[in-house]
């Protein structure tokens, strides 16, 4: 009898961690491939700042040269954190702090405006859903800066 148990938990035990190790295989399959689909991605990016490709992008149609460049530099530097970030490679408060900075500039925050719903739509993940909030939450706070007045000296005097 106690045998028949002891082998019973013992097959129990090694099912239970042949189970386990198929799932973090799997996880672990599915980490690779999307970090090969983000460097595919960036490889993307990279060459698609050639003028001769900008036609096959009708959103980029309508801007000029200097424009498109930007809005392309603007979205390799994204997708850049968007690794990092999902990763591990950024903790939130480096991001936060990078999205701050970044929305400065209104190329970045006209990028966003543009880009922003196809990164929110994208997330597909915890961490995708983390990093589109820090990114729309800089990019409002950015708007929030630049409508309301500054300290002014004299103001109010």
């Amino acid at each position: 009898m106690t045998t028949t148990r002891f082998l019973t938990a013992a097959v129990l035990s090694v099912g239970v961690v042949g189970a386990a190790r198929v799932v973090l295989e799997y996880r672990h399959h599915q980490d690779r491939m999307r970090l090969r689909a983000m460097d595919m991605h960036h490889r993307m990016l990279t060459e698609e700042s050639r003028p001769e490709l900008a036609e096959l992008y009708p959103f980029l149609a309508g801007l000029t040269e200097a424009e498109r460049i930007r809005f392309l530099h603007c979205n390799k530097r994204v997708t850049f954190w968007h690794f990092q970030f999902w990763s591990g490679l950024m903790t939130q408060d480096t991001l936060t702090r990078a999205a701050r900075g970044f929305m400065t500039s209104p190329h970045a925050r006209e990028y966003w405006r543009c880009a922003g719903i196809v990164q929110i739509s994208g997330a597909r993940c915890k961490r995708g859903h983390q990093f589109v909030n820090v990114m729309e939450d800089a990019f409002h706070e950015a708007l929030r800066d630049l409508a309301e007045p500054g300290d002014l000296v004299g103001a109010g005097a």
